[in-house]
């Protein structure tokens, strides 16, 4: 879901300029929605948004003797009790704070790990800037990987476990928490009928559904004459009669001007990172980061990498053919 709303929320500030201001924020603005939907149904339904759809819901497994966790003990023998507030902040973290770090983190080690000139330029600014960046440059290039196998692989190795009937917990943060997944009955149905907050909070979750598959549907149907009108493709050859792109030699353009960031193939010369969402500046050619792109026009009107004066309506998105 998350790649999803940037994917939309980038194709909307083509068109609208209050969404392209918060296009830096993309993923904040993401969390924070999917943090309020997914607590109200923790509070209401006892489930995430992906667990109510699948019809399960979450419970507590009280305290029982380590022999009756083994996989012959029917799940009938074993207790359960309903989310309490505790567990529910302790399920809201697991589903939105934790996945938000894990991204945060990751696209820091990404950008300490690049290789680039320009990341490598501002690392050793930073660290001459904060001496105590050096420390946490260091654990974050070292520490890093180590913690990320250990968690992906008990991650892996709880699923397995939990497949194989030999633990009722799929995830150690679950395991900690006691936290357990079970089929919703017929009864909670009722129940979450009954209550008129229960009741609106999946009237919310099924239309945002909708409307998640609608609104696709109706990007893609937006996105269809641009592209047939006046879109490029990714190998640089224009879909429209005339090109878009001027054939210039960007490198030269680059090498003119002092301290500009040096070009790389398949890498932003803004964020030091693999082009995603790939725009185009009609003015010099240089291929950046939608975001990115749009962000260095709005704050000081020219291009990133030549200085050329430029404007917003001189970005045009690269669409694959």
């Amino acid at each position: 879901m998350h790649e999803a709303f940037v994917f939309a929320h980038t194709l909307i500030a083509d068109s609208f300029d209050g969404a392209r201001v918060w296009l830096p924020w993309s993923s904040e603005l993401f969390y924070g929605v999917w943090g309020l939907l997914e607590w109200r149904l923790l509070t209401h339904v006892d489930a995430s948004f992906s667990e109510y759809l699948f019809g399960l819901k979450r419970n507590v497994l009280a305290p029982v003797p380590r022999t009756a966790l083994q996989s012959t003990t029917p799940v009938t023998e074993l207790t359960f009790r309903p989310l309490s507030q505790r567990h529910r902040i302790l399920s809201w973290i697991s589903i939105i704070i934790y996945p938000y770090l894990k991204r945060i983190l990751r696209q820091k080690y990404d950008k300490l790990t690049a290789g680039t000139p320009d990341a490598e330029l501002e690392r050793q600014s930073i660290e001459r800037r904060y001496p105590s960046a050096v420390w946490l440059h260091w654990l974050m290039v070292h520490v890093y990987p180590v913690l990320h196998v250990v968690c992906e692989g008990s991650s892996f190795l709880f699923l397995i476990a939990f497949m194989l009937g030999k633990t009722p917990f799929f995830s150690l943060w679950q395991q900690l928490s006691r936290l357990v997944l079970k089929r919703a009955t017929r009864r909670d149905q009722l129940a979450a009928q009954a209550n008129p907050l229960a009741r609106n909070t999946v009237m919310v979750t099924q239309m945002i559904l909708a409307a998640t598959v609608l609104g696709f549907r109706l990007l893609e149907w937006r996105r269809a004459p641009q592209q047939a009108v006046g879109g490029v493709a990714v190998d640089g050859t224009s879909t429209s009669a005339e090109p878009i792109v001027p054939r210039l030699d960007v490198e030269a353009a680059a090498a003119a001007v002092p301290g500009a960031p040096r070009i790389t193939p398949g890498t932003c010369p803004v964020c030091s990172h693999r082009v995603t969402n790939a725009a185009v500046n009609t003015v010099s050619g240089v291929v950046c980061c939608y975001p990115c792109l749009q962000q260095v026009v709005a704050e000081r009107g020219v291009c990133p990498v030549t200085n050329q004066p430029t404007i917003s309506q001189n970005i045009r998105r690269l669409y694959e053919a």
